[in-house]
């Protein structure tokens, strides 16, 4: 990692209904089929983040849905166990991720939803099920993603963003 310390937003932003769907279509109750309606991400969430590489520590604070005030802190010094929804471990450490894809020099490159999927421990916070392939960007720099973006039936299905404001 090129980075000892680090601070920063992280910002989630999903269409529920096309989660749903790219479930379904991991199960094999639903059909994998182009989507012909525009992607809503409609649930925005955001996370403040302190975090240092190693030994891995980082504490972050939820925000409200609109940007509006705290509503929740915590802190992660565990595994990959404790990661959620808004998985700040992988986008600010994505050597797991260099096991199913060769990561670029720096930029923006494809990942099969497929490969993510075989080893569902590997990325858990990363991943949205039924995805077609999730397009990232790696900042080489810091040595982590600042977007990770999941593709369902050829729309945008959920989006993690991260946005480093101080790193030591």
């Amino acid at each position: 990692m090129a980075w000892t310390a680090m601070s920063g937003v992280l910002t989630w932003r999903a269409d529920e209904a096309l989660l749903e769907a790219g479930r379904g279509i991991y199960h094999g109750t639903e059909d994998r089929e182009p989507r012909t309606r525009a992607s809503e991400l409609t649930v925005v969430r955001h996370r403040v983040f302190g975090a240092y590489a190693r030994p891995w520590r980082c504490a972050w604070v939820n925000l409200l849905d609109d940007g509006g005030g705290p509503v929740g802190a915590e802190a992660d010094e565990l595994d990959a166990g404790t990661r959620d929804y808004l998985d700040i471990r992988g986008m600010l450490d994505p050597s797991p991720l260099s096991e199913v894809v060769e990561l670029p020099g720096d930029g923006t490159f494809r990942v099969p939803g497929s490969s993510v999927e075989e080893d569902l421990t590997l990325l858990p916070g990363l991943v949205a099920l039924g995805s077609d392939y999730y397009e990232a960007e790696l900042r080489q720099e810091l040595g982590i993603i600042v977007s990770w973006t999941a593709v369902i039936g050829g729309a945008v299905a959920s989006q993690l963003s991260v946005e480093p404001t101080w790193w030591a």
